[in-house]
């Protein structure tokens, strides 16, 4: 009888190292893809836009700081990257010479992958856009000046 408790423990015991060999080899193998889907390294570029290429969609940037700074950069900007200004999302198309824009991408320079792009109006671009909306307000006062003038005769 003592023997045969003994074989049953061992047999059972037998049967739950087994089972638990599978669970053990899950763990292991689901923490080495934690280990190798690291997310990649987040680059930030920053610097006054020179030119946009909406068919090509690529941005470049002359950057005015890190490590960088002085370098011109041309970066591809794919359709899954999120371009906004003042908070809100914008096109590529709409992104302006000479705004500054603070790029967020990851891989090398040769091929880097841009994940954001936020773009701000400098001082001199801001005064230049309030310089056509005064022209354009002006323009609307003579035209209904005249339109009034017409009126009148």
């Amino acid at each position: 009888m003592k023997n045969m408790v003994i074989a049953f423990l061992a047999t059972a015991l037998g049967y739950g190292v087994a089972a638990a060999q599978p669970a053990v080899q899950m763990q292991m193998m689901n923490a080495e893809k934690t280990k190798a889907e690291k997310p990649a390294k987040i680059h930030i570029c920053k610097g006054h836009v020179e030119a946009v290429d909406a068919v090509a969609r690529t941005i470049t940037v002359k950057t005015t700081e890190g490590k960088d700074e002085g370098m011109t950069m041309v970066m591809p900007v794919g359709v899954d990257a999120k371009i906004t200004r003042r908070g809100r999302v914008i096109l590529l198309s709409d992104v302006m010479v000479g705004e500054m824009a603070v790029i967020r991408y990851t891989g090398e320079m040769p091929a880097p992958v841009v994940k954001t792009v936020r773009v701000e109006m400098t001082h001199m671009l801001k005064e230049k856009m309030e310089e056509k909306a005064e022209k354009k307000e002006e323009q609307k006062e003579e035209m209904k000046e005249e339109k009034k003038e017409e009126i009148d005769k």
